[in-house]
């Protein structure tokens, strides 16, 4: 006796395959990060700092101790990122659009920062949690960070990796350097945890061929993905992102679809920026309006850093 497979079967195993990879990334990083995960031990950057105003420390601690823990740059996100997201989500909590930071000097634009990342969803969400839950969303950009990469290997080109080698794939990513040394430097993070997501978008749009309407899905998909890189906080990093992005989408159509009408195929990639653009022009237009009337330690053709103050 046959019995007969629904007809998305493919779909109910692969489905299968990732919550069990998914949760094998969770086991992996709870052993990585064990304090953190079990022990009430704390990665926010501002509890390392032996500076306070108050007795019981930066957001009275929040019942977590300082881990130990190998930070690049640890006096960024103490002594501005985590006072904005403070910042932020409190002006969420009030039903408040946190365009301005009325605590700065005599005000400052906020938003218009870039490196605020006030309007990344994941952020958002972060911001107007318990400071207490703040470590479990440092840690859950890694757990995104490798999901992205096993389903971006497993399912790029025609075939795609196999199984081991995209969970490995997805592994070494979620636990490279940019997510270790830079754990708490969330602008960082939070673009690197972005970067697969993209190459996927951009994957299914050198795949999709076929109907109007596919090709549409595949361009409104790949341009959702490029207003989340660009939202995420990290101008610099979104543009290396955007060129590592267009090289893949060149290989990718003249391996899926050779060389014929490619340059009919080739204007899929910038009419997908361009809506990802468009769809993040809200944070994009007051950035740049800031850049061009603001002192900042970032001219351009000049010198990185504190040197630019020389």
């Amino acid at each position: 006796m046959c019995i007969p497979l629904p007809k998305n079967y493919k779909g109910l195993i692969a489905a299968r395959e990732a919550i069990i990879v998914i949760f094998l990334y969770a086991a992996v990083m709870c052993v990585m990060y064990g304090p953190v995960v079990f022990s009430g031990k704390s990665l926010m950057p501002p509890l390392y700092q032996p500076h306070g105003i108050v007795p019981e420390g930066v957001y009275a601690r929040e019942g977590r101790l300082p881990a130990s823990t190998f930070n690049v740059d640890l006096a960024t996100p103490a002594y501005y990122e985590f006072p904005t997201n403070k910042l932020v989500g409190d002006m969420y909590k009030n039903l408040t659009i946190p365009l301005w930071n009325p605590y700065q000097a005599g005000g400052t634009p906020l938003a218009a920062q870039y490196s605020t990342r006030a309007f990344f969803p994941y952020q958002i969400i972060e911001d107007i949690s318990p400071v207490g839950w703040w470590d479990f969303f440092m840690l859950g950009r890694l757990l995104f960070a490798g999901f992205f990469t096993y389903l971006f290997l497993r399912y790029n080109g025609k075939n795609g990796l196999g199984l081991l080698a995209s969970f490995a794939g997805g592994l070494f990513y979620m636990f490279s350097g940019v997510f270790t040394w830079f754990i708490s430097l969330e602008q960082f993070t939070n673009t690197a945890m972005t970067l697969p997501l993209v190459m996927l978008g951009v994957d299914a749009l050198a795949k999709r061929g076929g109907s109007l309407r596919s090709q549409s899905r595949a361009v409104a998909f790949c341009s959702v993905c490029v207003s989340l890189l660009l939202l995420a906080g990290q101008p610099e990093v979104a543009l290396y992102a955007t060129l590592l992005a267009f090289v893949y989408f060149i290989y990718a159509e003249l391996s899926f679809n050779g060389s014929s009408g490619i340059l009919r195929r080739f204007l899929k990639f910038p009419v997908a920026y361009a809506l990802g653009l468009g769809l993040s022009a809200f944070l994009l237009i007051p950035f740049l309006e800031l850049v061009g009337l603001s002192f900042h330690i970032h001219p351009l053709g000049g010198r990185i850093g504190a040197q630019g103050l020389v």
